[in-house]
């Protein structure tokens, strides 16, 4: 409306009659013809004065809906729609054993992929001796992440839900002497940190921050009161075969004894 300084001092500088003609002749017209919407037989009118009112003539111009969401077939042309027989060429099957949807490509990418990670595993199982894969391991993350994924999808087939684990692949793991159970394998995990510790210090009393963390810590003091229940003849999480695990490396289960004794003789 205007282009510079100059131009609005001349508009504070004209009458105010004047100054209402100027600000008149600024605004754009409004639009009031809607013949391309072909409405000029609604209501008898042939034009409007807001927008709004545009909307609401090409809002009854859409297909009308009945109570309970479905078109009513009078006022809907379903000769556009394509036919649930052109859809189902789009949709690809699950021919596959492993239960996933994809196609022979992708089936054969993932089952590559989980070739892979199962040779790496046995790989980490001749290093260390065990299949014990730490949650968080720097070395192969994919790896402690597929691990994890397989106690996860071999529980939903316990649980007769879908899985991606077959019968295949779950006879090899199992073969290699792969620990299902996610309880069992994070109490392993924590003894190999402890059997580390012991090979380190000659001892097992882990102090409270061992390597930045207190998880070591708390695990072994959380042994101490399962030992407790097993003694006492309660319900517990620690089996002999555990307690004969932790005696193996001198594991401590009355630090605090211990020390009393040692500090009277």
């Amino acid at each position: 409306m205007f282009r510079d300084l100059g131009d609005l001092n001349q508009l504070y500088s004209l009458p105010l009659n004047t100054l209402t003609v100027v600000s008149s002749s600024t605004v754009p017209p409004r639009r009031t013809s809607i013949s391309s919407y072909g409405s000029s037989s609604l209501s008898g009118e042939s034009s409007v004065d807001t927008y709004e009112d545009e909307f609401d003539i090409m809002l009854s111009k859409l297909p009308l809906l009945e109570d309970n969401g479905e078109m009513i077939p009078e006022q809907t042309n379903h000769s556009s729609f394509p036919s649930m027989e052109s859809l189902k060429v789009l949709v690809p099957s699950r021919n596959d054993g492993s239960g996933t949807c994809c196609t022979k490509r992708s089936r054969k990418y993932q089952t590559g992929q989980w070739n892979d990670r199962y040779q790496e595993l046995l790989i980490f199982q001749r290093q260390h001796g065990h299949l014990f894969v730490p949650h968080s391991y720097p070395s192969n993350q994919k790896l402690a992440q597929w691990v994890k994924r397989q106690r996860y999808q071999y529980k939903l087939k316990q649980n007769g839900q879908h899985s991606t684990l077959s019968i295949e692949r779950e006879e090899l793991l199992s073969s290699a002497g792969f620990i299902w159970d996610s309880h069992a394998a994070s109490w392993q995990e924590q003894f190999q940190m402890l059997e580390h510790f012991f090979v380190a210090h000659g001892h097992c009393n882990v102090p409270t921050r061992y390597q930045g963390s207190t998880a070591l810590n708390v695990w072994c003091k959380h042994q101490r009161k399962q030992y407790k229940l097993f003694q006492s003849g309660l319900c517990c999480t620690l089996t002999q075969k555990r307690v004969d695990c932790l005696n193996s490396i001198g594991f401590n289960w009355c630090p605090r004894k211990n020390h009393q004794s040692m500090y009277r003789s």
